[in-house]
This record gives structure tokens, sequence and C-alpha cells, in this order.
């Protein structure tokens, strides 16, 4: 599943890309019948399973608070971001207070987040090795002329600012995963993650990728 686009983004770089979809409405029930996952998970975690098995679910199954919040299905606040993080992290406040304030949030919450189940994802995620990583910035910046800039944050780092974050502002995003989601969410210690905006699908399934871009064995 993920549709046409996910499949030819795989087969361009030989790496799994998880297709996200934020529906607005209700999916159909075919969909929901078939993909909605009843258990609890964070959003990491659901991504890497979303690898094996299409995925989709709503705000009762996410079992992390900062998840919640990112996506709008919390009540709570900025502020209580803050204090959760701090329980977590040996970090400053203050330090802590400018990552939480300055992350993208959605302008609207989903009624449902489907991983792999629509052929027009609005976003999609892979897991990928460095190397691979810099093909894609290569060829990224053959493609469009342009260096691609990231902040790199060690905090919600998957949920917030990399799927949110990319959807948010159209750009392709990268991290080096948190400690949650290095543990739940299946991110090896070689490997970091990626997210690409559906503007953008556009460069990764080109059929006349620019000479520039081919990288032996991994563009055809």
């Amino acid at each position: 599943m993920g549709g046409q686009i996910i499949e030819k983004m795989r087969k361009q770089y030989g790496i799994h890309w998880v297709g996200v979809k934020f529906y607005q409405f209700l999916p159909d029930k075919e969909i929901l019948d078939l993909y909605y996952d009843k258990s609890q998970f964070r959003f990491c975690e659901a991504i890497n399973k979303a690898i094996i098995h299409p995925i989709i679910f709503k705000k009762d199954n996410l079992n992390c608070e900062p998840a919640k919040f990112i996506f709008k299905w919390s009540e709570k606040t900025r502020d209580d971001i803050i204090t959760i993080c701090l329980d977590k992290r040996n970090i400053d406040y203050d330090t802590a207070k400018d990552i939480i304030y300055n992350l993208e949030e959605l302008n609207n919450a989903p009624k449902y987040i489907g991983l792999n189940t629509d052929k027009d994802p609005d976003i999609a995620i892979a897991y990928l090795n460095p190397k691979t990583a810099m093909d894609i910035v290569r060829m990224y910046h053959d493609e469009t002329g342009q260096e691609l800039k990231v902040v790199i944050s060690s905090i919600m780092s998957i949920c917030g600012n990399l799927a949110v974050k990319s959807y948010v502002t159209n750009e392709i995003t990268l991290s080096f995963g948190c400690d949650e989601s290095r543990i739940y969410g299946g991110i090896d210690r070689d490997s970091l993650a990626m997210c690409v905006p559906k503007s953008l699908f556009n460069l990764f399934t080109k059929d006349n990728i620019s000479k520039k871009a081919v990288v032996e064995g991994k563009i055809n």
C-alpha cells in the first residue's frame, strides 16, 4: 500500500518509505476494517510497524503525550510538554522552552493518521543509512540548485521535528531520533530518519533524473 509514489521511491533508492496521511475526514470503511490497529503505541513505533503492514490509528492509540500534542490530539499546552521533557531529560529549562516553543504543529487535528494506507500520502518517512541520505541530499541539490537546510533536534524528533515540520513547511527534514524513537521506533545505531513532503515527491519519481544525481548502484 501507499500508492505508486511510495513504490517508485522505494525502487529508486532500495529503501522502505512509509506514506503518512493526515485524514481530515473519516477514511473509507474498507480502510478502517483492514488496517485499524487497536493497540497502544508511539508514533515512531507505528512507523516501524507500518514497514511490514499498513496501519491506521486515532488519538486513543497513541501513548506518547508529546506526539498527541503535536498532532493536536491533546489539551496539554507547550508548557506542559516542557515539564514532561524536564522530567525525562537533564536539560536546562530555557533550552527546553526554546525547542518546544519553536516546534511546528498541525493546524487542524486529523480524524485519523494512516501509514501506507492511502495512495495519496501527505508526507513520506524512511529510516535509512547515512550513505543513502547523502545520495538523496546530493540529488536534491542537483535537481533544485539549493542546499538542504535542516535543524536537528533530539526532542520529539520523529513526530514533531520530522513528520509535522515537513508537512507544515513543505521541506525535507532529517532526524537522528530521540531516546524513545531509538528504543521503540526501530532506528538502529547506523540509521537516521528522513521525511519528504508531498510537494517534493516529484524529485524522487522523475523518469529523467539529471546525470549529476546518478549514484552507482542507487539510481537506475
